[in-house]
């Protein structure tokens, strides 16, 4: 079994910031050395881009007052198949 990277962020492009630049930057060096590696980060709604090569978008929804948006998972992933949540 060969390896494979998993990160894991709450901010990635369209929102440019250090951190979208450093998973960025990091995702290019690890394919350079021959590791794939797979970005979960949130959607952005219509911001999202589309086309990303192994970036699987979760949904997420806008901070009041902020430029950020929050991962927000199914309410069925956390709470089971019965249960909804008022996001």
């Amino acid at each position: 079994m060969n390896p494979h990277a998993l990160i894991v962020s709450d901010v990635y492009f369209p929102r440019v910031n250090g951190v979208s630049t450093s998973i960025r930057s990091f995702r290019e060096d690890l394919a350079r050395q021959g590791m794939p590696s797979t970005l979960v980060a949130p959607a952005y709604g219509e911001q999202t881009p589309q086309g990303e090569v192994d970036i699987l978008r979760v949904a997420s929804r806008a901070v009041p007052f902020a430029s950020s948006f929050v991962s927000q998972p199914p309410a069925a992933t956390i709470f089971g198949s019965g249960c909804s949540a008022a996001w």
